[in-house]
């Protein structure tokens, strides 16, 4: 892993990939925790802030 900021078309793959992940987890566990699903609702608001943000720069 480089030592470099994140730039900001990798802060939306890593949200999908993140959102991808922690929902299939959150499927598969019939007895899902609390907290991933806290996690995934934080996930999607970071989600509507990055799309706008990429309308905005028309990414």
């Amino acid at each position: 892993m480089n030592d470099r900021d994140i730039t900001f078309l990798e802060k939306i793959q890593l949200f999908k990939k993140l959102k991808s992940y922690l929902t299939k987890k959150l499927a598969n566990d019939e007895k899902s925790n609390e907290e991933l699903k806290t996690i995934i609702i934080e996930l999607e608001r970071w989600g509507k802030d990055l799309e706008k943000r990429a309308n905005y720069y028309d990414l």
